[in-house]
């Protein structure tokens, strides 16, 4: 099963979000912001396959969060989606090292899209990897 690390200030949508990679089939761990996104990647072993990051949270931005990823070279793989309902997030979240932007309020194939495009890629990346 693909997992999603999905990181997100606002509960409501948190949850909501959540519930809906789930029944999409993706396991999905939810935190609050991108401090504790960056603990659960330095203390599990096993990564996930996207990230979902908002832009806007407290204690660790998005922005920084994606820096701190794109910084570490075991996790410079990883295929992260930033999100934000300000539009002028987007070229910061690029310039930060996001694979892909979402503009909240997005609809599920949007989401989808994004998921599909990044699943493409690391399996592409897996392959050449493995046939040098």
């Amino acid at each position: 099963m693909q997992s999603v690390l999905l990181l997100d200030d606002n509960i409501d949508f948190r949850n909501v979000l959540k519930e809906l990679l789930e029944a999409l089939g993706y396991q999905v761990k939810a935190l609050d912001n991108g401090l504790s996104g960056l603990e659960y990647l330095q203390t599990h072993d096993v990564l996930p396959d996207v990230i979902i990051c908002d832009i806007r949270m407290p204690d660790m931005d998005g922005l920084t969060f994606l820096t701190r990823v794109r910084e570490n070279p075991d996790w410079q793989h990883l295929c992260l989606i930033a999100s934000s309902g300000a539009k002028d997030d987007l070229e910061p979240a690029l310039e930060h090292g996001a694979d892909a932007y979402l503009s909240k309020p997005f609809n599920i194939s949007q989401l989808r899209g994004h998921l599909d495009k990044c699943l493409k890629r690391s399996s592409d990346n897996d392959q050449d990897t493995d046939h040098p």
